[in-house]
């Protein structure tokens, strides 16, 4: 699926405007393929590419948060526990953006099963 998505996007890249578009499809962070990946399902995928951010920037909870939900999705409930306790401070922060509800949610879900 990933080798099928990059294909893709190197041809749409190449049809839409040759080596200037190419350029900035190289240029993607990881962190922004992840989400793409996480978009069309493909968690295995993101999860690779946020590997790669997590080495780039080790200390940015978005990596931990988004990691934390491809674990979920793909069964790794505990592995996705483990992931979202890591950043509990962010997800807890009262100024931390609405998206991060849902990450909240799902850490106390996880929590009263056991994890």
């Amino acid at each position: 699926m990933k080798s099928t998505l990059t294909t893709l996007a190197v041809l749409c890249a190449l049809a839409w405007g040759g080596t200037r578009a190419w350029r900035a499809y190289i240029n993607v962070s990881p962190l922004t393929r992840a989400g793409w990946c996480m978009e069309s399902g493909d968690y295995e995928g993101a999860i690779d590419f946020l590997d790669r951010a997590r080495a780039e920037d080790p200390a940015d909870p978005r990596v931990s948060v988004q990691l934390a939900e491809c674990h979920d999705r793909l069964g790794d409930k505990a592995g996705a526990a483990r992931l979202y306790k890591s950043v509990r401070s962010v997800l807890s922060d009262p100024d931390a953006p609405p998206s991060m509800e849902y990450h909240r949610d799902r850490l106390a879900t996880l929590e009263s099963l056991g994890y």
